[in-house]
């Protein structure tokens, strides 16, 4: 008989939340005064519930009248793209995210993948290959990936990197490939 297992499936955060900006309510007249954040993060992206009061706002008070009437809104980001959301609540969802590491373990682990990334570029030179090589192993994709996700990646110089996310750095590299006029 096969051990029981148990897998996360997803990690949710729950913030109370003062002094922040009200966000439009997206189903009707009026705006969301925050009081409660719920952050879900999950492997196909992040889900965020803002609960809040309710600011009417209408002919009578156009300024806007708080309410006593609870309500609340959902914000999805597939993949972690949270574009469309508030800028103070894709802040708190960067900040409360519970798979970013601390700033000491991701100086550490930056360290770590350059002495990687340094060695396969050595042997692979030494091979006669020769190239960019964060754009190189970039495309490989695999344990660089698994790595480049986890503390961002290198572009740019090697006397001054710029580290950008996994992803950032996908899209700056498809837009250097890219033809002038395509």
């Amino acid at each position: 008989m096969p051990e029981p297992t148990a897998t996360p499936l997803a990690q949710t955060t729950e913030l109370r939340v003062t002094g922040r900006p009200d966000v439009k309510n997206k189903h009707g007249i009026g705006y969301i005064k925050p009081t409660d954040v719920h952050l879900r993060y999950a492997p196909d992206g992040i889900h965020a519930q803002v609960y809040g009061l309710w600011r009417r706002t209408d002919t009578l008070s156009p300024e806007g009248e708080l309410t006593d009437k609870r309500t609340d809104q959902g914000y999805d980001a597939p993949a972690g793209d949270m574009s469309d959301w508030p800028d103070w609540l894709a802040d708190l969802a960067r900040e409360h995210n519970p798979t970013r590491p601390a700033a000491p373990s991701l100086e550490r682990g930056r360290a770590q993948l350059l002495e990687a990334m340094s060695a396969v570029s050595e042997d692979r030179t030494a091979a006669g290959w020769c190239g960019d090589w964060a754009r190189t192993l970039h495309a490989e994709g695999g344990i660089w990936e698994t790595l480049g996700r986890a503390v961002g990646w290198p572009t740019g110089d090697y006397d001054q990197w710029v580290w950008v996310s996994w992803d950032e750095a996908a899209a700056l590299y498809a837009e250097n490939t890219r033809s002038p006029g395509v």
